[in-house]
């Protein structure tokens, strides 16, 4: 792959990519790497030798090792390093290693079955809270493991709590157990936390899965009052279960969750013409709150043609959102499980345009002005180019507002489509501050989240 006018992207085992072609490395790319006209590129590269993140994986209280524990090295987007998440299996004595990882920020998740890990405590209710959790939108220093230069060698031992395990049951409505059923606990995972810790959207992934007979185990819960589980597979619909606790005094019932055949709707997008739309978001709400469908969202296709499945039954709104039109509003009443809905037309009204410029007091242009438009049903945001100017496309016709991140509201509220707009903000000042962080020694840390708060004054 090309990365740019930089050049060519190199990789090496136990590397991190370089795309600066600087180094004293020459090579020749032919019929692999290529330009827009076809042309094989030649230049220069370098590749930086990584560092490695290593320790050992630990059950709290005891220090007992877990041999087999998975732990995850996700990237931080605080610590901006490049590359995808990595993973490592724990040896026999609990030790983890990672070798060519590039410098910068990262997120270590153990697990191991019957165990959790407690910066993932959950709180009372139905959400889960990570110890710990501040303004700072980072992972606790516990999880956090920093490579600060080439062959930096960071070391973290990391902790896992025993926790509880429950047993159960997944059934349709005539009491047959269902097998491959995902399960899920309602609002807990690593996925409720991915934007609060800087890792980005997480998946969420099922606590176990239903074998023969629909029978189930779930190991390593935490202490909690009111767990409630789901289960879903492709096609159905599930009941979220009965409320129950975990913990040392808690009697732990054997659980049966149910799934019931799922309703299916099928329809196409078009435009006021009747022109099939691709690419618009299509997501169903409202209905009942007692049951988790299968896919709550699709994609339209090339032809306008989407397809929602597992869709409890009741009566749903479907929420269509995406690129040059408004966002439209489709009622689907008298959902019944099993059925398939067929014929659904959502006919979208296309968007209309809002432009302008923004300069100062002085009517000079402001360029790179984080710049907020708010209308009737939502807001859509933009930067002003280098002569200040900005185009919202797909606006939803009427009462409209502007906001920027420095000045609150800009200018008087108006009506769209609008165009040739003039808004007059203040000037953004930009001064660099310059410092170095050092620890309790005296010695520099590297790679520290710095934030400038205001005084009050």
């Amino acid at each position: 792959p090309v990365e740019g006018p930089a050049g060519p992207r190199l990789t090496a085992s136990g590397t991190r990519p370089q795309a600066h072609p600087t180094g004293p490395k020459r090579f020749r790319t032919e019929g692999v790497v290529a330009d827009a006209e076809g042309k094989p590129l030649t230049g220069d590269g370098t590749l930086e030798r990584g560092g490695s993140v290593f320790g050992r994986v630990l059950e709290r209280g005891s220090g007992s090792a877990i041999p087999g524990a998975e732990v995850r090295l996700i990237p931080s987007a605080r610590g901006l390093p490049s590359g995808p998440a990595r993973a490592a299996t724990a040896d026999a004595s609990g030790r983890h290693r990672f070798d060519g990882i590039a410098t910068g920020r990262y997120v270590a998740l153990p697990e191991a079955q019957g165990y959790y890990l407690p910066q993932l405590k959950p709180t009372a209710g139905f959400g889960a809270m990570p110890v710990g959790f501040g303004r700072d939108r980072s992972a606790p220093a516990a999880l956090t493991v920093v490579v600060t230069a080439e062959g930096h060698e960071a070391q973290r031992d990391l902790e896992l709590a025993r926790g509880y395990s429950v047993f159960g049951r997944v059934v349709d409505a005539a009491g047959t157990g269902i097998e491959e059923a995902a399960i899920y606990a309602r609002g807990y995972g690593l996925h409720t936390i991915g934007a609060q810790w800087s890792l980005g959207v997480l998946r969420a992934e099922p606590l176990a899965e239903s074998k023969v007979d629909g029978e189930f185990t779930v190991h390593g819960l935490p202490p909690k009052a009111d767990w409630v589980l789901y289960a879903m597979k492709k096609g159905y619909a599930g009941a979220y279960g009965a409320p129950f606790a975990t913990g040392e005094e808690a009697q732990t019932p054997t659980l049966t969750l149910k799934l019931m055949a799922g309703a299916t709707i099928r329809g196409t997008v078009v435009d006021g013409a009747g022109q099939p739309v691709a690419d618009m978001q299509v997501n169903y709400a409202g209905g009942s709150q007692e049951l988790a469908g299968d896919k709550t969202s699709a994609t339209s296709g090339p032809e306008g043609t989407f397809e929602l499945t597992g869709v409890p039954p009741g009566d749903w709104t479907l929420n269509v959102r995406g690129m040059g039109h408004q966002e439209k509003q489709t009622p689907v009443k008298g959902l019944e499980a099993g059925e398939v809905r067929e014929g659904v037309v959502i006919r979208l009204v296309a968007g209309v345009e809002v432009s302008g410029v923004v300069v100062d007091q002085e009517g000079e242009p402001i360029p790179n002005l984080e710049l907020r438009l708010q209308f009737p049903t939502g807001v859509s945001e933009t930067i002003t180019a280098q002569d200040g100017s900005f185009t919202f496309r797909g606006v939803e016709a009427g009462r409209c507002q502007f906001f920027t991140g420095n000045a609150g509201a800009v200018g008087k509220p108006f009506d769209a489509p609008a165009t040739n707009l003039r808004l007059v903000s203040e000037r953004v000042v930009i001064v660099r501050i310059h410092g170095e962080v050092l620890g309790p020694d005296g010695d520099p840390i590297p790679l520290c989240s710095v934030r400038i708060l205001p005084t009050g004054g």
